[in-house]
């Protein structure tokens, strides 16, 4: 009863349109002035707003939005779906598929992950250290026999990537996702990675 009163109420939350805004004002950044002017109007006609009131279960299960409705008409093979909302995309395995390791030639390697949709790559990176999903894990079971050294990789769609684990405390092995150690992903150039825009048109 109360997580229906809780999808039922209405609530202004920011939109997960202001980050698809932004991403596409970093996109056509460096783009000539009349496809930044085109796009901007085009925002400009749709009525896209950084903010927008809707109920818990529209931003968690999915919203209509006119501008996400125009590039699902017009980019298909890019945005595939016609409404957003966070549990929604997370969730979105349509089309996905894995090979997974078994352990019979290595015990140690049983449950991690050897392709991903067929590849060991992940088509929106340049570079194997950042598209390189091969041994990585979901989450479920990791790497037997992991010794202090040893660096693992996490795996999960809405990561975009396979995040690396290092071991940090003592006397016990334990990893920790660099993206959460502070500075992130970004700052330490060993985990740096580049999008490549040729593999997102």
């Amino acid at each position: 009863m109360r997580i229906e009163r809780l999808l039922s109420s209405i609530v202004t939350l920011c939109s997960r349109l202001t980050c698809k805004l932004r991403s596409i004002a970093n996109v056509v950044a460096k783009q000539s002035f009349m496809t930044r002017f085109a796009l901007n109007n085009l925002i400009t006609l749709t009525g896209s707003q950084p903010l927008a009131k809707m109920t818990a279960k529209e931003f968690m299960m999915g919203y209509k939005s006119q501008l996400l409705t125009l590039g699902n008409q017009f980019m298909p093979g890019w945005i595939y779906f016609d409404k957003l909302g966070l549990i929604d995309r997370m969730y979105d395995f349509e089309g996905d598929y894995e090979t997974v390791y078994t352990g019979e030639d290595d015990l140690s390697l049983s449950g991690l992950i050897d392709t991903y949709r067929g590849s060991q790559d992940l088509p929106q990176w340049k570079g194997r250290h950042c598209s390189n999903v091969q041994y990585a894990s979901d989450g479920t079971k990791f790497k037997g026999g992991v010794t202090r050294n040893d660096s693992l990789l996490f795996f999960r769609k809405s990561l975009c990537r396979a995040a690396p684990l290092n071991s940090d405390q003592h006397p016990a092995v334990v990893h920790y996702a660099m993206v959460t150690k502070g500075q992130g992903v970004a700052c330490k150039p060993e985990s740096m990675a580049v999008t490549d825009q040729e593999a997102l048109d």
